[in-house]
């Protein structure tokens, strides 16, 4: 599964297309749902597919990744890798337009964050992602403001490793929005 995973986000890059197998997919899901507790295997594994479920399944098996993790979130690892799926997901909330799921999520990781003040990547990741939510449900310029600044001071931190991913989704992001915002202008 992680080489078709690896393939599928390869396609972004090449001119060939990789599709997964449906079947391959709930596989997955249906073994996620079935284990009692959560590894950092099953997180990673739930991670690299959770871009090709559809959106209801996501949901469920975040709500099974928060109630499942509870053994090994005591290891600092597994509760910031948590905490990444969980950012992830929220972004994924706000580009679906869920806004009932965004307020779940920023809630969970803004109490998940303050659990521990040593987290500074994934808060600052946090911060990119609320500024994200307020620039695409509000149409708010500050939110896009806060984004190019948390990127700006992150590079000027000399966090390159960050600041390099932040500009990638940034642009990621916004690219995804606007292919939305064209369908929808093209769907009137």
């Amino acid at each position: 599964m992680f080489v078709s995973t690896t393939l599928y986000k390869l396609n972004k890059y090449s001119k060939e297309t990789f599709q997964i197998e449906a079947d391959d997919i709930r596989f997955v899901a249906d073994y996620l749902m079935s284990i009692y507790e959560w590894t950092m295997y099953d997180m990673v594994l739930f991670s690299e597919i959770m871009w090709m479920m559809n959106i209801e399944t996501v949901k469920t098996l975040v709500k099974e990744l928060i109630c499942r993790d509870s053994f090994y979130y005591g290891i600092l690892n597994n509760k910031q890798f948590s905490i990444v799926i969980l950012i992830n997901i929220y972004c994924r909330m706000i580009l679906g337009s869920d806004r009932q799921s965004c307020r779940f999520f920023k809630n969970r990781i803004s109490e998940m964050l303050s659990d521990y003040s040593g987290l500074v990547e994934e808060k600052i990741y946090f911060n990119f992602a609320s500024a994200f939510e307020d620039y695409t449900f509000n149409n708010s310029q500050d939110g896009l403001y806060k984004m190019e600044n948390i990127i700006d001071y992150t590079s000027k931190l000399e966090l390159f490793k960050i600041s390099s991913h932040l500009k990638s989704q940034y642009d990621n992001l916004l690219a995804q929005l606007q292919e939305k915002t064209t369908i929808y202008e093209n769907d009137k």
